[in-house]
């Protein structure tokens, strides 16, 4: 199922000036149905147009970007699968990693009708997994680096009962308001970013006091590094960049296999009640 542009446009911000983006039926964000500005449609696309920077957004077929995606209806699943191969770098999840994915999505405390956040190269990987513990009243919003990455998820999507919504964005600076969902799972490249507290500080603004964040890369414990004899190989988790003051709990944990860490944070604040 897809997220319709209006939901979307409840959510959501520039991510360049974080200032409101305008056009959808209905209600403007801010309120200002004087504006004169409603969306563009043509060819089934969606130009919408940011309030402040005046940087125009495409909605096509579910997907939230600045960019016309590429047109992969027409491909079979495996051909998906090699594009995204091709494209990003990286091989769909091997079935001997599935169980310590499906781990690291109990780690959420997913209820039926939560609103989920999964920032991710590839959201196809997270989906399934995810989709499993919601119904229609719960909604994901994928975020990826281009429109293109959402290839593959697209046609997961449409065989899910779960409303779901794809945004391009970067996570050293999501395009959401505050306080929006129940739980963000973040999985990439972290403890090497110039960028990770902006990243870790942005994952706990986007979601919901109570709610749990969790964030996973591939690392190896200190000891087993040093017992390789490479203990340059990953770097150190980054906990110096957690931004513990607006936390209420933080766990730092290893997959079963130790082959990747595992930030568990719960973010502080009174108990809130999303609508949607």
């Amino acid at each position: 199922m897809r997220m319709h542009v209006e939901e979307m446009l409840e959510i959501m911000r520039c991510w360049r000036c974080h200032e409101y983006i305008k056009g959808g039926e209905g209600e403007q964000h801010p309120p200002s149905p004087d504006d004169g500005v409603r969306p563009s449609v043509e060819n089934g696309l969606i130009t919408l147009q940011c309030s402040g920077c005046s940087r125009n957004y495409i909605f096509s077929d579910g997907v939230f970007s600045e960019e016309i995606s590429d047109d992969v209806s027409g491909l079979e699943d495996k051909d998906l699968d090699r594009l995204s191969a091709e494209r990003l770098g990286f091989t769909p999840c091997p079935k001997e990693r599935r169980a310590e994915q499906e781990k690291l999505i109990d780690r959420l405390d997913l209820f039926e009708d939560s609103k989920v956040l999964d920032v991710s190269p590839d959201t196809s990987r997270n989906l399934s997994s995810i989709s499993r513990y919601l119904t229609d009243e719960g909604r994901v919003v994928g975020v990826g680096p281009s429109a293109e990455t959402f290839g593959v998820a697209r046609m997961i999507r449409d065989d899910l009962g779960v409303p779901v919504g794809f945004v391009q964005g970067q996570p050293e600076s999501l395009p959401f308001n505050d306080n929006t969902f129940n739980a963000v799972l973040y999985v990439g490249e972290l403890s090497t970013r110039l960028e990770r507290v902006k990243i870790l500080k942005e994952l706990v603004r986007v979601a919901i006091p109570q709610a749990k964040i969790v964030v996973a890369e591939e690392g190896l414990p200190p000891l087993l590094r040093k017992a390789l004899g490479k203990p340059q190989l990953c770097e150190a988790p980054p906990v110096g960049a957690v931004p513990g003051g607006e936390l209420k709990s933080f766990e730092l944990d290893w997959g079963d296999a130790e082959l990747f860490y595992i930030f568990e944070m719960t973010k502080k604040g009174a108990s809130t009640t999303l609508s949607r």
